[in-house]
């Protein structure tokens, strides 16, 4: 689920360009259906993100020590073939990339997530992915109803939905944690995707996570997600947790 690093290829079949004045972003956005080659737009980033050299940093951990940083917004860079978006990056700072062929500028944060969140359903899965993680660096949008649907939709690959659910985990809205015990309650729903679920709950704060993480470990039908459970509880330092491996090591 990591971001690739662009290539820097460039297909020449597109002048570099300006999106005309007067479009917003949504309409700026809307012209990709029409074209080929390398496309490019910057948005604004949530507060706890830093664009760096060798990858992307969330929360209070900055990165490797002299690595070059970036905060306040990202330039996402689309690769166009006959309109439909192949591949989905960031520039990263510094490290040299050719103009991309159409530079469509600033767009807004609405506007940009949601033509992010729009191709996840039509694209290749590993477009989809990369589309929900620059989804998820955007500032100031609700993206939990979304992920939510993403996770819950079979018609999706497991790793899309798996990337989904990592996501959901990471947003703060507590309507996010009951889309994610809703996976996990569903009784036909694939082992692999409960066990997405099981750590995207380890992702929430102890006071949330923790009697979660208790309920899928007493209670879970399939020995491997019971087993997750497990595993992402010994992580945690809660006397709950503790008191919980003692009774199983009792048999109680």
């Amino acid at each position: 689920m990591n971001v690739r690093m662009w290539r820097g290829v460039v297909t020449p079949v597109l002048v570099c360009v300006m999106a005309p004045l007067g479009l917003t972003g949504q309409e700026s956005l809307h012209t990709v259906a029409g074209l080929d080659g390398t496309v490019a737009f910057e948005v604004s980033t949530r507060d706890d993100v830093r664009i760096c050299r060798h990858g992307i940093n969330r929360g209070s951990w900055r990165g490797w020590r002299g690595d070059e940083c970036a905060d306040g917004s990202v330039t996402i860079v689309l690769e166009v073939d006959r309109g439909e978006v192949r591949d989905v990056d960031h520039l990263r700072p510094g490290r040299p990339a050719p103009e991309p062929d159409v530079d469509l500028g600033w767009v807004s944060t609405a506007d940009a997530a949601r033509f992010l969140l729009d191709l996840v359903p039509v694209s290749h899965p590993e477009v989809a992915e990369d589309a929900l993680h620059m989804a998820a660096l955007v500032d100031s949008v609700m993206l939990w109803p979304d992920l939510e649907r993403f996770a819950g939709n079979r018609d999706l690959s497991e790793d899309v939905r798996e990337a989904a659910l990592f996501w959901l985990g990471q947003e703060a809205a507590a309507e996010a944690v009951r889309g994610i015990t809703r996976v996990l309650e569903a009784s036909d729903e694939s082992v692999n995707i409960k066990e997405a679920a099981v750590f995207a709950l380890s992702q929430r704060p102890d006071s949330v996570s923790v009697p979660l993480l208790l309920d899928v470990a007493r209670s879970a039908d399939h020995p491997d997600v019971k087993e997750s459970a497990f595993f992402w509880l010994s992580q945690k330092d809660d006397p709950r947790v503790l008191e919980f491996f003692l009774e199983v090591l009792r048999g109680q």
